[in-house]
């Protein structure tokens, strides 16, 4: 009997291990970076040049994503090291926007951790997970091993709702074979948002619809998504001068995606708003409403083992405290042109040379600069192996 036990639990085993499938990657970019940052100072009208030459692991994951069965499945990523600190200037206060750091470690280096039960209905997805789709359009579907620009409304999202990776749960339904619809609801971000008074609440969550579609053989593929945070209020602060409102940021986004001829074109519109949290009592600039629009456009037209590839960003942030130089308005247009060059068609490496520009020009007399022209040029390696 105890023979047919160990048998019986060894032939079990082995089903399981049979019917268990996964994959483990490692994936990652390395640059060489030429960087020269001109700004034109707004009260003397002087020009200075920031220059700077680095090589930078721009980013190094571990990936694995494994099929339990038919219904639940999972995923795992970690990085060892973030993208280099923004490609672009993107602060708002007029100041250059070079980045002379070397290497740069990361202290949150889970970006996915979840897993997927699918049921007859739809799927759901909960742990942390990705919300760049639900962010920024197609921008956001780009992997981060590509991304040589920013958008001002993907950097300022970061500020708004926190990380791109975050905890929470996600209803994830397909029909008409290729069209899906997510429904998710996450942390809005990772600061307390209600810290001083009689009570102190952190209990605001974010919401987001996200659609994608597909149609003539790829020529149209639409998508779209809305976001919303909740930012708790700071109504029972002891000190009245001090005190917020309720209020949702938000985030929505419109793009569309086209395969023709051997080319793939890019392009969304996307608006980010904080409303203003002060009340009454308060004058904070901090607090006051700010808004940012971006439109970004790429295009990649693979010709045998090279892929030329250009993109364009258009930026304009605005903010009702548009009276100092941490708050100033600007706008900024930004392009990249260059070439990925694949050596090996059956494996996932590629060489990368792109130029980078990105020109801002600032509104008003306070800001620290009137302009800042920011041209970088990599040349690096990107392996998904």
């Amino acid at each position: 009997m105890k023979k047919l036990l160990i048998v019986t639990a060894l032939a079990a085993t082995s089903t399981v291990a049979s019917a268990f499938d996964y994959k483990f990657n490692v994936e990652g970019r390395a640059d060489f970076v030429n960087a020269n940052v001109k700004s034109t100072a707004q009260t003397t009208g002087v020009e200075t040049s920031e220059k700077y030459n680095n090589f930078s692991n721009n980013l190094i994951r571990l990936n694995m994503m494994g099929t339990v069965n038919e219904n639940l499945s999972y995923r795992f990523r970690y990085r060892f090291a973030k993208e280099a600190a923004n490609p672009v200037s993107t602060n708002t206060s007029g100041t250059s926007g070079a980045t002379t750091a070397r290497e740069i470690t990361n202290t949150t280096q889970v970006d996915y951790l979840y897993i997927d039960h699918k049921n007859s209905l739809f799927t759901t997805r909960f742990g942390k997970q990705n919300w760049n789709g639900f962010s920024y359009g197609r921008e956001g579907i780009v992997s981060g091993t590509d991304v040589f620009l920013v958008s001002q409304a993907a950097a300022n999202y970061k500020s708004a709702f926190g990380s791109d990776y975050r905890y929470g749960v996600t209803a994830m339904f397909k029909f008409m074979d290729t069209n899906t619809l997510d429904l998710a609801i996450s942390n809005p971000n990772t600061t307390v948002t209600d810290i001083t008074g009689t009570e102190v609440k952190n209990t605001g969550l974010a919401y987001g619809a996200f659609y994608t579609g597909s149609f003539m053989n790829k020529l149209v593929q639409p998508i779209l998504a809305y976001q919303l945070a909740k930012q708790n209020s700071d109504a029972d602060h002891t000190t009245p001068a001090s005190r917020t409102q309720d209020v949702n940021y938000t985030m929505w986004n419109a793009g569309l995606r086209s395969e023709v001829a051997g080319a793939i074109i890019d392009a969304d519109y996307k608006e980010l708003k904080k409303p203003n949290r002060n009340t009454s009592a308060t004058t904070t600039a901090a607090n006051k409403e700010q808004k940012t629009k971006s439109i970004y456009a790429n295009v990649a037209y693979a010709v045998g083992d090279f892929t030329p590839i250009a993109t364009y960003i258009n930026d304009k942030y605005t903010t009702e405290d548009n009276a100092t130089a941490a708050n100033a308005n600007f706008k900024r247009n930004s392009f990249a042109v260059g070439t990925y060059w694949r050596p090996m068609s059956d494996v996932n490496f590629r060489y990368h040379l792109m130029v980078t520009n990105a020109v801002t020009k600032y509104e008003g007399t306070f800001a620290t600069n009137t302009k800042v022209n920011d041209t970088k040029v990599y040349f690096g390696f990107k392996a998904d192996i």
